[in-house]
Protein backbone atom coordinates (compact mmCIF):
# COMPACT_ATOMS: atom_id res chain seq x y z
CA UNK A 1 0.00 0.00 0.00
CA UNK A 2 1.40 3.44 -0.70
CA UNK A 3 1.07 6.23 1.51
CA UNK A 4 1.03 9.76 0.26
CA UNK A 5 4.08 11.80 1.89
CA UNK A 6 2.09 14.33 3.11
CA UNK A 7 -0.11 12.03 4.92
CA UNK A 8 2.94 10.99 6.73
CA UNK A 9 4.39 14.63 7.03
CA UNK A 10 1.09 15.63 8.80
CA UNK A 11 1.26 12.45 10.70
CA UNK A 12 4.31 13.43 12.63
CA UNK A 13 3.56 17.82 12.44
CA UNK A 14 0.21 16.41 14.76
CA UNK A 15 2.68 14.71 17.19
CA UNK A 16 4.22 17.70 17.65
CA UNK A 17 2.62 20.85 20.20
CA UNK A 18 2.56 24.35 19.32
CA UNK A 19 4.89 25.29 21.27
CA UNK A 20 7.97 22.91 19.71
CA UNK A 21 7.01 23.72 15.91
CA UNK A 22 7.10 27.58 16.82
CA UNK A 23 10.62 26.86 18.30
CA UNK A 24 12.19 24.86 15.88
CA UNK A 25 12.33 28.00 13.59
CA UNK A 26 15.45 29.23 12.10
CA UNK A 27 17.81 30.92 14.94
CA UNK A 28 19.12 34.44 13.98
CA UNK A 29 22.73 34.92 15.78
CA UNK A 30 24.50 38.21 16.32
CA UNK A 31 27.12 39.67 14.39
CA UNK A 32 30.36 38.86 14.97
CA UNK A 33 31.37 42.18 15.57
CA UNK A 34 28.84 42.31 18.71
CA UNK A 35 30.04 38.80 19.83
CA UNK A 36 33.57 40.00 20.20
CA UNK A 37 35.00 40.49 23.74
CA UNK A 38 36.37 44.41 22.81
CA UNK A 39 33.15 45.39 22.07
CA UNK A 40 31.65 44.06 25.31
CA UNK A 41 35.00 45.80 27.24
CA UNK A 42 33.94 49.22 25.64
CA UNK A 43 30.37 49.12 27.62
CA UNK A 44 30.27 51.50 30.25
CA UNK A 45 29.22 49.46 33.99
CA UNK A 46 26.10 50.57 35.59
CA UNK A 47 28.16 51.99 38.44
CA UNK A 48 29.78 54.48 36.20
CA UNK A 49 28.40 58.26 35.25
CA UNK A 50 29.30 57.24 31.49
CA UNK A 51 26.19 54.65 31.55
CA UNK A 52 23.17 57.15 33.09
CA UNK A 53 24.61 59.92 30.96
CA UNK A 54 22.93 57.51 27.70
CA UNK A 55 20.19 56.58 30.59
CA UNK A 56 18.48 59.71 31.60
CA UNK A 57 16.10 61.86 29.36
CA UNK A 58 13.25 64.12 29.65
CA UNK A 59 9.73 62.52 30.25
CA UNK A 60 7.32 63.04 27.25
CA UNK A 61 4.49 64.69 29.17
CA UNK A 62 0.63 65.03 26.46
CA UNK A 63 3.58 65.08 23.47
CA UNK A 64 6.00 68.00 25.09
CA UNK A 65 9.34 66.77 26.67
CA UNK A 66 9.29 68.31 30.01
CA UNK A 67 12.57 70.65 31.17
CA UNK A 68 13.76 68.48 33.94
CA UNK A 69 15.50 65.18 33.33
CA UNK A 70 14.36 61.94 34.41
CA UNK A 71 15.56 58.62 35.26
CA UNK A 72 13.08 55.06 34.96
CA UNK A 73 14.36 52.45 37.93
CA UNK A 74 13.48 49.34 37.57
CA UNK A 75 13.96 47.18 41.17
CA UNK A 76 12.46 43.88 42.73
CA UNK A 77 9.23 43.92 40.31
CA UNK A 78 8.83 48.09 41.03
CA UNK A 79 9.13 50.42 38.24
CA UNK A 80 9.63 54.09 39.01
CA UNK A 81 10.50 57.11 37.39
CA UNK A 82 12.59 59.76 39.57
CA UNK A 83 12.80 63.53 38.51
CA UNK A 84 16.55 64.49 38.63
CA UNK A 85 15.77 68.30 39.52
CA UNK A 86 18.18 69.55 36.47
CA UNK A 87 18.22 69.81 33.13
CA UNK A 88 22.03 69.24 32.80
CA UNK A 89 22.88 65.42 31.63
CA UNK A 90 26.40 65.35 33.64
CA UNK A 91 24.88 66.44 37.09
CA UNK A 92 21.51 64.02 36.26
CA UNK A 93 23.88 61.00 35.39
CA UNK A 94 25.39 62.02 39.13
CA UNK A 95 21.98 62.03 40.78
CA UNK A 96 21.08 58.67 39.28
CA UNK A 97 24.25 56.77 39.77
CA UNK A 98 23.88 57.75 43.62
CA UNK A 99 20.02 57.02 43.85
CA UNK A 100 20.91 53.33 41.84
CA UNK A 101 23.30 52.46 44.16
CA UNK A 102 21.40 53.60 47.08
CA UNK A 103 18.65 51.59 46.03
CA UNK A 104 20.63 48.73 45.18
CA UNK A 105 22.25 48.37 48.45
CA UNK A 106 19.09 49.55 50.96
CA UNK A 107 16.47 47.91 48.81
Amino acid sequence: MKTNTSEVKNSIENEKSGAQVVHTSTVHHFPTALATEQSKAERAAKSSVEYWKCIVAPRIIRGKPTAELYVRLREAGRDLSVPLSTANKAIGAHKARDLWLNVRAKG
